[in-house]
C-alpha cells in the first residue's frame, strides 16, 4: 500500500516538474516557430470553410479532404495559428515516437526515422500524416491485442488520408476475419456513425471528389507528385501500374498471418501503388516498414535509407527532380520482398 502511495507521489512530482518545462517548450515554439506552409495555406482555411458549411475551400477547390480528417484537426485549428502550429508539431513528434515504439526494436531506428527527410518534411510543412501514422500503428496493435474499439478508432484515423489506407484497411479487415460477430460490430460501429453524420452534414459530394482525385494529380499537382507512374506515363498506364501493384500487395498479404512483416510489406506496396505520393507521405513507410528491415538486415536497411536522402540533391533549388524521392519506397518494397519466402516457410 505504501509502495503504491509512494509511486503515485513520485509520478505527481515528476508531472509537477515537467509541466513548467512543457509550458516553456510551447511558449518557445509559439515565439520562434515559423508558420507551417501546408497547415497555413490549406488545412486551416479548409476547416474554416467546412465549419461555415461551405463544401470546398474557395482558394483551393480541387483539393480533397475527408470530413473526419478536418474533424481530427479541429483542436489545432481553433487556437491562434502560432499556438495551433506549436501544438500540432508536439503532437506529430509524440505520434512518431509512440508509433515507432510499437513496431521498432532498435533505438537507432527511432533516431534515424525522426531525422529522415520524410519526417522532417512532415514536421516543417505541418502535414496531416500524424493521423494515418497513429491510425496504422494503433490498428496494428489493436489486431495483435484483439481490441475491437481501439481498431475502430485506428481505422478512422488511418482513413483520414485515403491514399495511405487503401491497402492497409482491407488487409487489416482480412486479419480479423475470424473475430466474433460482436467484435466486428464494435470495429465497424465507429466508422458507420461517422459516415452517417458525414452524409447528414455534407451529403456524399466529398466522396465523389476523392474518387475523381487521381485525374487532378496528373494535371495541377503533377510537380508535387513523385510517383513515376502518375507523373511520366499516360493515365491508363498509371492506373494499370497502380492496380497491378495493389493487387500484388493484397495477394501477398493474404498468404501470411498478420504481423510486423505484413504491416511493413503492405505499407511499402501501398506507397508505390498510390496515385499520389509526396515526400512527406514517405513518413508512413519510414516509420512502419523500414525498421523491420533494419532488425533483419542492417546493411541492406542502410542502403535503402540512403535512397531517402535524395532531397539533398535539391538543395540547389531544382525541385523538378523531386521524383527521385520515389526511389525510397521502391527499393524498400523490393528489399522487403526478399524475405517473403522466408516468412512463408516460418509459418509452415
Amino acid at each position: 500500500m505504501n509502495g503504491r502511495i509512494g509511486l503515485t507521489k513520485q509520478k505527481a512530482w515528476q508531472l509537477a516538474l515537467l509541466l513548467p518545462l512543457a509550458v516553456w517548450v510551447v511558449w518557445a515554439l509559439v515565439r520562434w516557430l515559423p508558420p507551417a506552409y501546408d497547415m497555413h495555406t490549406f488545412f486551416r482555411p479548409a476547416l474554416h470553410s467546412w465549419m461555415n458549411r461551405e463544401f470546398v475551400d474557395a482558394n483551393w477547390p480541387d483539393l480533397n479532404y475527408t470530413p473526419w480528417e478536418l474533424m481530427f484537426f479541429l483542436p489545432f485549428a481553433l487556437p491562434p495559428e502560432p499556438v495551433g502550429r506549436a501544438l500540432f508539431l508536439i503532437f506529430a513528434l509524440v505520434v512518431m515516437v509512440w508509433a515507432a515504439r510499437q513496431v521498432q526494436r532498435r533505438r537507432l531506428a527511432l533516431a534515424l526515422t525522426l531525422v529522415s527527410f520524410p519526417a522532417l518534411a512532415m514536421f516543417w510543412q505541418g502535414n496531416m500524416e500524424p493521423f494515418p501514422i497513429l491510425g496504422a500503428a494503433l490498428s496494428a496493435w489493436a489486431i495483435q491485442a484483439r481490441r475491437p474499439w481501439a481498431l475502430s478508432i485506428g481505422l478512422l484515423l488511418l482513413t483520414t488520408k485515403p491514399q495511405e489506407a487503401f491497402l492497409l484497411v482491407p488487409v487489416m479487415l482480412w486479419a480479423i476475419r475470424r473475430w466474433r460477430r460482436d467484435e466486428w460490430v464494435q470495429v465497424i460501429i465507429g466508422p458507420v456513425i461517422v459516415l452517417v453524420l458525414t452524409a447528414v452534414l455534407f451529403d456524399w459530394g466529398w466522396l465523389f471528389k476523392v474518387l475523381r482525385a487521381p485525374g487532378g494529380y496528373q494535371n495541377r499537382w503533377t510537380w508535387i507528385n513523385i510517383s513515376i507512374w502518375w507523373r511520366f506515363t499516360p493515365y491508363w498506364v498509371a492506373w494499370l501500374c497502380s492496380l497491378s501493384l495493389a493487387g500484388a500487395g493484397l495477394w501477398l498479404a493474404t498468404r501470411l498471418h498478420f504481423n510486423r512483416y505484413v504491416l511493413a510489406l503492405v505499407t511499402a506496396f501501398q506507397c508505390v501503388a498510390s496515385p499520389y505520393v509526396a515526400t512527406h507521405h514517405l513518413a508512413l513507410p519510414m516509420v512502419l516498414s523500414w525498421p523491420w528491415l533494419l532488425d533483419r538486415k542492417p546493411r541492406l536497411a542502410f542502403l535503402v535509407y540512403i535512397t531517402s536522402l535524395t532531397p539533398l540533391l535539391r538543395l540547389g533549388g531544382d525541385q523538378a527532380i523531386n521524383w527521385l524521392d520515389f526511389l525510397f519506397p521502391i527499393t524498400l518494397m523490393l528489399a522487403l520482398l526478399l524475405f517473403f519466402r522466408e516468412q512463408r516457410w516460418a509459418e509452415g
